[in-house]
């Protein structure tokens, strides 16, 4: 009725802006809790670098480099971040087992992969404690490389992501994602290899785990890792580590489908 009419509208209004003042809220709390970081990464002592074709298009963005720190205008919001390793803060915020999850002698880093993975299924709630509850490991396989390649290019167009360079020879495929939300770009290395490193002791408390080269002849696992990096701002509010956990989520199904 034409009388009523001014109140819905009004109605909808209210209840339009209720939510968009609720999530703005959600995303201030969310950002207050997770650490102050945009750049998200499988393997920081071996760090995926853009290509020049994406840093031009990234332009003045956020700068892309092997070892990032946090800007110390974070310490106004998160104290005592500032000046710290991106990579140091990233480990301190991901989902870990307890030391006795890699109690495996002679174990390759494959198997502790793996071990790590069926960790998590078996303890799931222990991963909701996290600021990142998901596993942001390198991931290891036992297929071809040029089928684990294959699996991410799939999984790339699959998540609809704007491929701006891929390059078989060298296992390396880049992209670009756009945030749902607030529609913020982000740009993604996926870098695809054989390991040339074989087996790593377990994690005892006061051993320090390292790696060793394969011996000639032994078998190469295919390792997979990934980087995500914000174009702007200086918390990415836990997109880019949510978007490399879905994407090794997806490339595991893609890679076992394959088998």
């Amino acid at each position: 009725a034409p009388r009523t009419r001014p109140a819905i509208l009004g109605l909808v209004g209210i209840l339009i802006s209720s939510l968009i003042m609720g999530r703005l809220s959600g995303v201030g709390q969310e950002a207050t809790r997770l650490p102050p970081i945009h750049d998200i990464q499988t393997d920081w002592s071996e760090p995926i670098a853009f290509s020049e074709e994406l840093m031009k298009i990234r332009g003045d963005s956020n700068p892309v480099v092997n070892a990032p720190v946090i800007d110390d205008i974070a310490n106004g919001r998160w104290p005592g971040y500032g000046g710290r390793l991106v990579s140091e803060v990233q480990e301190e915020a991901e989902w870990q087992p307890p030391l006795t999850a890699y109690n495996c002698l002679d174990c390759r880093l494959i198997d502790y992969a793996e071990l790590k993975e069926q960790y998590a299924r078996e303890n799931s709630k222990e991963l909701k404690n996290a600021p990142y509850p998901y596993i942001l490991d390198s991931k290891y396989y036992r297929n071809s490389v040029d089928d684990v390649f294959e699996s991410v290019e799939f999984v790339v167009k699959s998540r609809g992501w704007e491929i701006v360079k891929n390059d078989k020879k060298a296992g390396i495929i880049e992209a670009t994602d756009s945030t749902s939300w607030f529609g913020f770009e982000d740009d993604i290395a996926i870098r695809v290899r054989l390991s040339p490193w074989s087996i790593r002791p377990p994690h005892y408390a006061g051993s320090e785990p390292f790696e060793t080269l394969l011996p000639e002849g032994e078998f190469v696992p295919v390792k997979v890792d990934v980087r995500s990096v914000s174009r702007v701002g200086l918390s990415d509010i836990g997109t880019n580590a949510k978007r490399v956990n879905k994407f090794l989520i997806d490339l595991d199904r893609a890679v076992h489908r394959k088998r």
